[in-house]
């Protein structure tokens, strides 16, 4: 009996690290057969881009806007087919204060692929595609818009320049422009990318940042919006 017993407690961790390797192994074949996304972005001008449009009726030279985007990977083994990215919250944050959510982001919203302008895209295995985070028209755009009631502010504003988020299709009736905020301030987007035939999800949160003003070329307008990934994994690497 006494050797039973003994041969028992040795079987007993063997059968929990079997059973554990069985787990490991089921998870990695789960994960095998599906993409595997990633976000990215970097404050330069691989993310960072200067947009010229046609003129408005009646007016000269071109349209000009500034567009802050970021990447989507797939390393995964097999094709993403429906990627979709969604803003869930913005949020106001304060070194001072817990971050305070604007309420008017009243569901997630679909931002806009770069590419096919779209609400959802294709992302084969090892490839990649950007999608559109925020756009800066210029003023004279931006008081059209604002005439035509095209845009829902998170602050109150007069006359100021705002950072408009590209949402695919007309959803004016969100938050779509963020104004400058107080002093000390910055607004925080929560996005997530899913796609859906598989349920895989990757999310990261935007800190932005803003100071108010238009600037006439990429590298100044910069300086005055800056966005980065608010928690980068260890390790991380720009791609």
């Amino acid at each position: 009996m006494e050797r039973l017993a003994q041969l028992a407690s040795w079987l007993n961790p063997l059968t929990s690290l079997i059973s554990l390797f069985r787990f490991i192994s089921r998870q990695a074949n789960k994960r095998a057969d599906k993409p595997y996304l990633g976000i990215w972005f970097e404050h330069n001008d691989g993310y960072c881009i200067e947009q010229t449009g046609q003129p408005f009726s009646g007016s000269g030279g071109t349209r000009k806007s500034y567009c802050y985007r970021f990447k989507v990977t797939n390393d995964g083994p097999t094709r993403a087919e429906k990627c979709e990215a969604k803003l869930m919250a913005i949020s106001m944050s304060n070194p001072d204060r817990r971050p305070s959510k604007c309420k008017e982001l009243h569901t997630p919203v679909k931002l806009k692929w770069a590419e096919s302008g779209q609400g959802e895209t294709g992302i084969g295995s090892g490839c990649e595609a950007y999608c559109n985070l925020i756009v800066i028209p210029e003023q004279t755009e931006q008081d059209r818009m604002k005439r035509n009631n095209k845009y829902i502010d998170s602050l109150a504003a007069d006359g100021s320049l705002g950072l408009v988020i590209d949402y695919a299709g007309n959803k004016n009736q969100q938050i779509n422009r963020l104004i400058k905020p107080p002093a000390g301030n910055t607004y925080l987007l929560d996005v997530t990318i899913t796609d859906v035939k598989t349920d895989t999800t990757v999310s990261t949160t935007f800190k932005v940042q803003w100071k108010g003003s238009w600037k006439n070329n990429l590298h100044d307008m910069m300086e005055e919006a800056h966005v980065e990934i608010k928690d980068k994994r260890p390790g991380a690497a720009p791609r």
